[in-house]
């Protein structure tokens, strides 16, 4: 955490909002929300707060990867990566002094489409 932290420099957003798309936010906005199977519809456009994310690292840190797989199905795969990339999004919106995060199913090829 701590080198994460220093290759990160310090942001005062308090006037823009993000959005979190792909992987590690929407794998753990489904663990949150619909830990047994993937639906969209119910993380899609979801808030995910730092508090939130912060119990799920303490919740699920210690936990071999089998059981930890076995709590959240919906993670197939990411079950290995997902608590690291929880620690990761966590840095960077403690370093943007995020609250919290919105959810979007959609890629980055669609923000760029939006734009």
């Amino acid at each position: 955490e701590a080198r994460i932290s220093d290759v990160l420099v310090d942001y005062n957003v308090e006037q823009l909002s993000y959005l979190g798309v792909a992987g590690t936010i929407t794998t753990l906005a489904a663990a949150l929300y619909c830990p047994n199977s993937f639906d969209e519809t119910k993380i899609h456009e979801k808030t995910l707060s730092l508090v939130q994310l912060e119990e799920f690292i303490e919740e699920n840190k210690n936990k071999e990867i089998e059981s930890f797989a076995e709590l959240y199905p919906v993670m197939g795969k990411r079950a290995k990566t997902l608590v690291g990339g929880s620690i990761l999004l966590k840095l960077i919106m403690q370093k943007l002094n995020l609250a919290s995060i919105k959810i979007s199913n959609y890629g980055l090829r669609h923000g760029l489409l939006i734009k």
